[in-house]
């Protein structure tokens, strides 16, 4: 069963809790409120954030076998969701908050944002996003202790205009 949330014409948006600011784009995390979210969809992956270090590099052939199988991994988890998220004409965020478990750590900022990286590279072909460059999608990552000591990914994507 699918919990899919959409928000149309919303008016706010998420602040980090990090990022206190009084430009229009934090340096530290990249959010951007001069942009309005016009559109949102939320949901959540039942499943433990890959962390750079496992995985390794996105390499042809035997090497890129641990990358592949993430993707596969976060595939298999994300596509029920995919479905309901429109395809990209626009720039959009993507919120993503690692909920670590029990007897668990942050990952550093590397491993975080590159154990994220095959979820991202299946939403974009996908059409969630245009494609993956930061002129067409502004990532916030945080990693958070998870209230009831199970992993999981909490997802929220932002329609900008």
């Amino acid at each position: 069963m699918r919990n899919v949330s959409v928000t149309t014409a919303v008016e706010t948006s998420p602040a980090s809790a990090s990022c206190v600011t009084t430009m229009s784009e934090c340096i530290a995390c990249g959010f951007d409120d001069s942009l309005q979210v016009v559109g949102q969809w939320k949901f959540i992956l039942e499943m433990s954030a890959y962390s750079g270090n496992q995985i390794g590099g996105n390499e042809k052939g035997r090497k890129g076998w641990k990358y592949r199988n993430a993707k596969a991994d976060y595939r298999k988890h994300a596509e029920p969701y995919l479905d309901d998220i429109t395809t990209a004409t626009n720039k959009r965020r993507i919120w993503v908050t690692r909920m670590f478990g029990k007897r668990k750590r942050p990952y550093d900022d590397d491993n975080l944002y590159w154990g994220l990286k095959p979820l991202i590279d299946i939403m974009t072909k996908a059409g969630v996003f245009i494609d993956d460059n930061p002129k067409n999608i502004e990532r916030i990552y945080k990693q958070l202790p998870s209230p009831n000591g199970k992993d999981y990914i909490d997802v929220q994507i932002d329609e900008l205009e």
